[in-house]
């Protein structure tokens, strides 16, 4: 039977840990500013199961909480005893039933296991996952005619959200302005002032129009997400402003290795290059902002609501397709 899309990811997080030798459950140590849970749940949510299912067992209330906090409409089983995965799994049959389509077992202890690796996974098995892309309000987004400085970096510095990975962020920048000490850095995102080791001005939350005059007079931009695509770069780009984005995550899947976006690894003094790179070389800057506003360019909210009809059709077509199959399958055959 094809299904669209998964209908269960099981999320096994109910080990204690003990090689770590530490107080935290295993799951609950963070890495990249979330915990290495938070990172196995947001690559489970990438394929947009039918439902997420967390078996926890150790620490089951700090654990159920963070499994709460994050995923609120994921499913939590208890496992009393740890017996092993294959004792889990059965844990969940037991608790909501068999369930039947393509489900994925994973780990809550895999932080860099990522969605893209999981939705390869699922196709090798026979389901299909269909993908669209955000769209652009270019009434909103686009250059605004205003002289394009030469000397600022404006930072989406989100501290609330964890995927932002604003430590390494802020690192980045305090390392930029150390090697380029007359850099005018520009915060924004969030309504706090951050304690920085570098001078900066605190733009606080802007709306829509006020960004995209902040991108049009801007030189380099700087947007992080350690999960899930971001639209923050695609309006920078649309306002021709090149950014940094990190590499390896799904922002390379949807601009490409050497596309409108500078990528660089989610290390500060690697990052801080990649900024420097677009503040030095010129052309490297023109080629990107050019790339940048083309890409955008066929970036619309109509064409992304047809790509969604378009999977939700195809999502129809193939259970239609499947459960057609199985009623054949099920047929007495003649003696």
């Amino acid at each position: 039977m094809s299904e669209s899309r998964p209908a269960a990811v099981i999320i096994l997080a109910a080990g204690e840990g003990k090689r770590m030798k530490s107080r935290t459950p295993k799951v609950l140590h963070s890495l990249c500013g979330r915990s290495m849970l938070g990172h196995a749940l947001a690559a489970a949510e990438d394929l947009f199961p039918e439902r997420i299912v967390a078996v926890i067992g150790h620490s089951r209330n700090s654990v159920g909480g963070e499994v709460a906090r994050l995923a609120p409409e994921a499913v939590v089983v208890v496992q009393e005893q740890q017996l092993g995965t294959g004792h889990a799994v059965r844990m969940v049959t037991e608790a909501v039933g068999v369930i039947s389509g393509v489900v994925v077992v994973t780990y809550g202890d895999m932080p860099l296991l990522r969605g893209e690796t999981l939705r390869d996974l699922v196709a090798a098995h026979g389901a299909t996952a269909d993908v669209f892309q955000f769209g652009v309000d270019h009434d909103v987004y686009r250059e605004r005619g205003v002289a394009r400085r030469r000397d600022t970096v404006v930072y989406y510095a989100r501290y609330e959200t964890d995927r932002r990975a604003v430590p390494h962020g802020l690192m980045a920048l305090a390392e930029l302005h150390r090697r380029r000490p007359d850099l005018r850095i520009a915060l924004f995102g969030t309504p706090h002032q951050l304690p920085t080791p570098f001078p900066y001005e605190h733009l606080g939350l802007l709306s829509p129009l006020q960004l995209s005059w902040l991108y049009s007079e801007a030189t380099v931009g700087l947007c992080l997400s350690l999960t899930n695509f971001s639209l923050m770069p695609q309006e920078m780009i649309a306002c021709g402003l090149p950014c940094v984005e990190l590499a390896g995550v799904s922002a390379e899947g949807i601009f490409g290795e050497d596309g409108p976006i500078e990528l660089a690894p989610l290390d500060p003094w690697l990052l801080a290059d990649a900024l420097e790179r677009l503040l030095d070389d010129r052309d490297l800057w023109e080629r990107r902002s050019a790339a940048g506003i083309a890409f955008a360019s066929h970036q619309t909210w109509d064409g992304a609501t047809d790509a969604v009809e378009a999977g939700i059709r195809h999502a129809l077509r193939s259970r239609e397709q499947g459960e057609c199959e199985d009623a054949t399958h099920r047929q007495p055959r003649p003696n």
